[in-house]
């Protein structure tokens, strides 16, 4: 934990605390994300051993250390079956936590947090569950990011009912009650594969999405005609929440603004946005 206001690191939790209070103590734990929330803003997977019983699950901290856990492997999930597994959360200012577990019944689910209460959890979507796509239902997704207005934003895939076609793209959930499953929140899509950008398509998509107020940003290959294996390119691309402005931010082999016929030859990893729509993304170029 690092507190810019006074520019000096202090340590927020460590293992053996009694991060639920008396009785606990904090095993071992993974990479926590932080937002601005008061109070608990960190989010992590966690094992914690509470009087005779170790808990695992998604803990939520504050900066002295005292936490709670929003969900627990072998408890309830509002869609009727348990927690098994977890990957990394996403936690907002509002202090509400996103995150994709396994589950009992063999399926996957991204689940979140509701007026940044553990006790009020809803469902965002669950394999079988509808896509935003006529007839398609949600068959595979990755660790959801959330903005700071609730909105939830996954990478997933979708099955045709009726045939065996495959949708891919970056969806989000928001709004409502928060459950885009059975409640009243929406689930759109804010890119697919076939969707053309810069006279290419969208054809095959990382699992990785970050998002801002402003949108989300993702990595995929793309190609003039998806149907046509030849000619890949990967690129870095930006979308708005309203997915009515769907950019390429940039693309292996145009030209990098440092000139002298440098250009794009790989990147590295999913780019970062920032609320005004700004990005900041690392890439390998043909001088450095």
């Amino acid at each position: 934990h690092r507190s810019a206001a006074q520019a000096q690191i202090s340590t927020a939790v460590r293992s053996k605390d009694p991060i639920l209070g008396g009785g606990s103590e904090l095993k071992k734990f993974r990479a926590g994300v932080i937002s601005d929330a008061a109070g608990e803003r960190m989010a992590f997977r966690a094992t914690v051993r509470d009087g005779t019983t170790s808990r695992q699950g998604i803990v939520r901290a504050d900066a002295t250390g005292n936490g709670s856990i929003i969900a627990e492997r072998d408890t309830p999930t509002p869609s009727g079956s348990t927690y098994r597994n977890f990957l990394q959360p996403a936690i907002n200012s509002a202090g509400d936590v996103t995150w994709f577990a396994y589950l009992g019944d063999g399926r996957r689910g991204v689940f979140r947090t509701l007026l940044a209460d553990p006790s009020i959890d809803r469902v965002v979507v669950i394999e079988g569950s509808p896509a935003p796509i006529a007839a398609y239902q949600f068959s595979d997704f990755d660790a959801p990011e959330l903005s700071e207005s609730g909105a939830v934003v996954f990478w997933a895939r979708a099955v045709d009912t009726m045939s065996t076609n495959v949708a891919e793209g970056i969806f989000v959930c928001e709004g409502g009650d928060g459950d885009c499953v059975t409640g009243s929140g929406t689930a759109s899509v804010l890119a697919r594969d076939g969707d053309v950008v810069g006279g290419r398509e969208l054809c095959e998509f990382g699992r990785t999405v970050h998002v801002s107020d402003y949108g989300a940003t993702f990595l995929a290959t793309t190609r003039t005609d998806c149907g046509d294996p030849s000619g890949s390119l990967e690129g870095a691309f930006r979308v708005n929440f309203a997915g009515t402005l769907l950019e390429t931010i940039a693309l292996i082999g145009n030209p990098t603004d440092i000139g002298g016929g440098d250009t794009y030859q790989r990147f590295r990893d999913t780019p970062s946005i920032e609320n005004d729509g700004i990005v900041a993304f690392r890439a390998d170029t043909t001088t450095t």
